[in-house]
């Protein structure tokens, strides 16, 4: 008793979901919510804007969407999870290799920046799609 939520190649669903269930179903991503010049960490089902962590780059401070604190990095074989809060939400960036990203130490201000194209602003979830109540029809 599925329903089919989105359909395209994995390429597409996994850039462009349709839902923030979607984007979570297929990977981890930053789900945002971006008002008033302001960024905090959307609410699991809302509407959001999802930027995924290969997506999420660190660059000097005032040179990107938001500016926060360096949180750290974790090591995860060749790829580096790095972390930022701006405004209490968390944010992850991952690089891969030792490149410019990982030049800021902990507790340093830094920025963070996305490319528009790999920012899709995602509906809110479907109901029934955290495993809610069956519609009459099915």
């Amino acid at each position: 008793k599925g329903r089919l939520l989105q359909l395209g190649t994995l390429s597409e669903v996994y850039d462009r979901p349709r839902t923030a269930f979607i984007g979570r179903f297929l990977g981890d991503a930053n789900f945002l919510e971006l008002s008033d010049g302001t960024v905090r960490t959307a609410a699991i089902g809302a509407p959001s804007t999802m930027v995924r962590p290969e997506h999420l780059k660190l660059v000097p401070p005032g040179t990107g969407h938001f500016d926060g604190t360096y949180l750290g990095t974790r090591h995860a074989g060749h790829l580096k999870n790095c972390f930022v809060d701006v405004h209490g939400a968390q944010l992850r960036s991952d690089q891969i290799g030792e490149g410019d990203e990982l030049r800021f130490q902990t507790g340093d201000l830094v920025g963070v920046a996305w490319e528009e194209r790999h920012a899709p602003h995602l509906a809110a979830d479907p109901d029934d799609s955290h495993g809610g109540s069956e519609s009459k029809d099915d």
